[in-house]
């Protein structure tokens, strides 16, 4: 499978584990090879337009380099845009959506604002005539356990519902998320205990509850080995640093080769920087392998 059929990557994982930077980077990479590339945030914190030199991230799309745009919406704002497109007719939308009755039960309705979120990244894959054409989506979703819920709506929808326009979009949603040569679900954790094995359950309860194999997992954060030769002993601080160096090295290796038992591992490096910047994100994107994409 070649890139050029891929349309969405699912970048997740539990919290801290770097996902942002991992979805920021593939986004760039992406966009270097010449693909029109959206990253796609879920309501996140940005930090995406300072990182890029620019103004934060909110609703509205901006490009942050050659190739590469963003968009961070908004619950509300998705669930305007989500309605509009189904709909068709924004006076249409202001009538039904913009009641006070229907607002209270929009904020009652659980899952309905996630589900809004997911429509518009799914929205942006489609290349509407109302939309910019995109190669390819990177979607920096949320936590583990949001996302989960979050993927689970369709199926929940598809059930739940009659046939009409959301349930007809609850199918094309589950499909594309189904349809392995399309959307790529990737794993970011770290190599230690705990984001391993969580990683593990996020695997089998994805495949459980919204039929999405995992294949591909990324090793972020590992701890490049230490110096190899002999260090003078006059030098006993960079000898103590290069042990423990070494040792969290050998700990690492193993937390990720019980990653490489759940799927295939990238493995993108510890970097050491007083701040991280636009120039570390540019060196992890050239560390990203093209058998992830």
């Amino acid at each position: 499978m070649t890139v050029a059929t891929r349309k969405l990557y699912l970048i997740m994982g539990k919290g801290g584990v770097g996902r942002s930077t991992v979805a920021a980077a593939l986004a760039l990479k992406l966009a270097k090879q010449g693909k029109k590339t959206l990253l796609y945030q879920s309501n996140a914190k940005d930090k995406m337009g300072e990182l890029f030199g620019g103004k934060a991230v909110g609703t509205n799309i901006v490009q942050l380099a050659p190739n590469l745009y963003s968009v961070n919406p908004t619950p509300e704002t998705a669930i305007r845009e989500y309605g509009i497109m189904v709909l068709r007719f924004e006076r249409i939308y202001k009538m039904v959506f913009e009641n006070a009755m229907v607002r209270s039960f929009l904020r009652a309705t659980p899952g309905l604002y996630d589900y809004s979120i997911l429509g518009k990244g799914w929205y942006h894959t489609k290349g509407d005539k109302r939309d910019q054409k995109w190669d390819v989506i990177v979607f920096d979703m949320p936590a583990s356990g949001h996302c989960l819920s979050m993927l689970s709506i369709p199926k929940v929808i598809i059930k739940a519902v009659p046939d009409g326009p959301l349930s007809k979009d609850a199918r094309a949603i589950q499909a594309l998320l189904e349809n392995s040569e399309k959307t790529r679900p990737i794993v970011v954790t770290l190599a230690e205990e705990m984001p391993v094995r969580e990683s593990a359950e996020l695997q089998t309860n994805l495949k459980n509850k919204v039929g999405l194999e995992v294949k591909h997992f990324v090793v972020n954060k590992v701890m490049p080995a230490g110096f190899a030769g002999e260090i003078p002993l006059e030098y006993s601080s960079l000898v103590a640093m290069n042990k423990m160096q070494n040792a969290r090295h050998e700990i690492h290796l193993k937390y990720a080769q019980q990653v490489a038992e759940l799927g295939s591992p990238h493995h993108l490096p510890q970097l050491f920087c007083e701040k991280f910047s636009k120039t570390e994100l540019e060196l992890l994107a050239s560390q990203i392998d093209d058998s992830l994409l």
